[in-house]
């Protein structure tokens, strides 16, 4: 389930295209944890030394970091799904901030380890593409 932030009549007028980008966005970096796909992951981030991280803990700067710890937990699992359990984004100036909620389900030898961690990101469309700009995810619960 997807959720949106409120708006009026005029503004949900004036945002479809933000927020169809940044449903695109969510579904791209879904897809591509489902598949795997260190390159199409990356895709979703800023490629930029601006782009901060902040993973479970762990404070990343720059792109090639956040590569690394993707790189590890795609290396670490069999599997990996990830799923918006929910999200509410509003604009401020050229970026949206979001707000959400995702649960991990991570496969190794058959047994699945759910994670549910809530995170706050800036996005901004980057050269006709939404990216994330900031990221920040906390673990809520890991159940075995």
């Amino acid at each position: 389930m997807i959720t949106r932030a409120h708006k009026t009549r005029i503004q949900r007028d004036a945002i479809e295209d933000w927020e169809a980008g940044n449903f695109q966005l969510d579904r791209r970096f879904m897809d591509a944890m489902a598949k795997k796909d260190v390159d199409g992951a990356m895709s979703c981030f800023l490629d930029s030394a601006d782009l901060a991280v902040v993973l479970w803990g762990t404070e990343m700067r720059g792109p090639e970091p956040v590569r690394a710890a993707i790189t590890r937990l795609f290396g670490e699992y069999d599997e990996v799904r990830l799923e918006i359990d929910k999200v509410t984004e509003f604009p401020a100036g050229d970026a949206v901030i979001a707000i959400g909620q995702a649960t991990y389900s991570l496969t190794k030898g058959g047994k699945v380890k759910a994670m549910t961690e809530v995170w706050t990101d800036v996005r901004r469309k980057v050269n006709g593409r939404w990216v994330y700009i900031l990221d920040h995810a906390e673990l809520l619960s890991v159940c075995p």
